[in-house]
């Protein structure tokens, strides 16, 4: 704790579970209160999220369409709020949120 925090109280690995897919695993005991891994956090508008983009079509027409990237599916928000924050730390997104 003097110099720093450690990084390697969980561990990328395949659950036991069926069909749960990969996740965060502890690799020591952690007791309640513990730091699990410093996450620094990345801030992005909600509006950035988005990519724009247009498509034509054989009849001459042209829409316009936004979808949001894959990238959301990593950040923390509440769905009203204009901020998402996206943990940037080894293994965090391993945890499920």
């Amino acid at each position: 704790e003097k110099n720093g925090q450690c990084i390697d109280n969980i561990r990328p690995g395949q659950s036991t579970i069926k069909q749960a897919g990969r996740g965060a695993f502890a690799t020591r005991s952690l007791r309640k209160g513990d730091v699990i891994a410093p996450a620094p956090l990345l801030h992005i508008w909600r509006g950035d999220s988005l990519n724009h983009y247009e498509s034509d079509f054989t009849d001459g027409t042209t829409e316009q369409f936004e979808e949001y990237q894959l990238l959301l599916n990593y950040c923390f928000s509440h769905r009203r709020s204009p901020l998402l924050l996206y943990p940037y730390s080894p293994v965090v997104n391993y945890i499920n949120h």
